[in-house]
């Protein structure tokens, strides 16, 4: 599939995670990485599997940890911002929100 000369120059095409992850930021709001995941399409396998669960979730943490590194770059390219937010249950997450919304 042919890309444009803008997506060529970006190094990503429309609707990369990364572009995703962008416009699901613009309601102003921080998202867990976990609901960003899930957006863009990161599911975790189902434990009860009884087929290939460990290649299932090998292939899931290898693809979790590459989106990881994606967010990371956004980051570090000024796009978003994350911090570790305590939970109502106690649990740690962290969360993403687009550096422009942060005041």
């Amino acid at each position: 599939m042919p890309i444009s000369p803008d997506e060529f120059k970006r190094g990503e095409t429309r609707n990369s995670r990364e572009e995703i992850v962008y416009q699901i930021l613009e309601d102003r709001m921080a998202h867990s990485l976990t609901e960003l995941e899930n957006e863009v399409g990161i599911i975790r396998p189902k434990t009860n599997e009884p087929i290939n669960t460990t290649i299932n979730t090998i292939i899931y943490l290898l693809d979790k940890q590459l989106f990881m590194l994606e967010l990371d770059r956004m980051e570090r390219d000024g796009r978003i911002v994350s911090k570790q937010i305590n939970d109502k249950d106690g649990s740690v997450n962290i969360y993403y929100m687009r550096k422009e919304f942060l005041k």
